[in-house]
């Protein structure tokens, strides 16, 4: 059986617009693909500008703590001293934030206090 030159046509036709239809679909996909580029960049600008902000309240955070362990030790610090002397202990220094490392172990006190005969910790 022979094509007709009719059948050629047709084939060729359909075979342009087969061409055309999948130009458009490899446009909209080079296009969905830049959407999608274009999210993915603002996702991670969106992420990075959350970590700077997660970073900047967690440093926020610990000076707070710092403050408040200042105060707290300075609330603590008269007490204390009343609280010796009414037991007839005789505070003659302070020493706050003291820290000893040895042998990969460590002790932090918040408060030592000291006179002629004893030391005592405060934590």
């Amino acid at each position: 059986m022979t094509a007709t030159i009719e059948d050629i046509r047709a084939i060729l036709k359909e075979l342009a617009q087969s061409q055309q239809e999948l130009s458009q679909s490899q446009q909209e996909l080079s296009q969905a693909q830049q959407k999608l580029s274009q999210a993915q960049k603002e996702t991670d600008k969106q992420i990075k500008e959350t970590d700077k902000q997660i970073n900047r309240v967690s440093k926020q955070i610990g000076e707070l703590g710092n403050r408040l362990g200042e105060f707290v030790e300075w609330q603590v610090r008269p007490a204390v001293v009343r609280l010796f002397q009414e037991r007839g202990i005789d505070v003659h220094e302070f020493h706050p934030g003291i820290s000893v490392k040895r042998d990969n172990e460590g002790l932090e006190i918040d408060l030592l206090v000291v006179n002629d005969t004893d030391a005592i910790l405060v934590e």
